[in-house]
């Protein structure tokens, strides 16, 4: 994890998904057995809902972290963020694609991702807001 996330700090997971064509090319040219999983269009699928959710995530971390940032505007950042998650929910639950751009790029998702997609993004909204829960304490004062 920790991995993935430098990745992402500096922006390379992102680039990896730009690559992903030319990757598979490289892997296959240099006969790598790991190969059939980068091709697999359900981890392609995968890979491009983390990509979109590691991206806000990663907005997030580096908004909370930023300098004059109060404790005001870091609560208004948790609550949007938490909002932006239960939009993900729905917009999945609908099967729409609107506010995934990597994903809205693939053609023919695989019915049964959207319900592990939803599943997934809810428990991550759970597990927000029950880290976050101290917060919603201190935002009633």
């Amino acid at each position: 994890i920790s991995q993935l996330y430098s990745m992402v700090k500096f922006g390379k997971i992102k680039r990896c998904w730009e690559l992903r064509e030319k990757n598979v090319l490289f892997l296959d040219m240099k006969n790598c057995d790991k190969i059939s999983s980068c091709i697999n269009f359900e981890w392609t699928c995968d890979f491009a809902l983390t990509l979109y959710v590691i991206t806000h995530l990663n907005i997030l971390n580096t908004t909370l972290q930023g300098k004059n940032i109060y404790e005001h505007d870091m609560i208004m950042e948790l609550n949007s963020f938490r909002m932006k998650l239960k939009l993900f929910v729905e917009q999945i639950k609908k099967e729409e694609m609107k506010s995934f751009p990597t994903l809205k790029l693939l053609n023919n998702i695989p019915q049964n991702k959207y319900e592990v997609y939803e599943k997934k993004l809810f428990a991550l909204l759970t597990e927000f807001q029950k880290r976050f829960k101290d917060f919603d304490k201190i935002e009633t004062f």
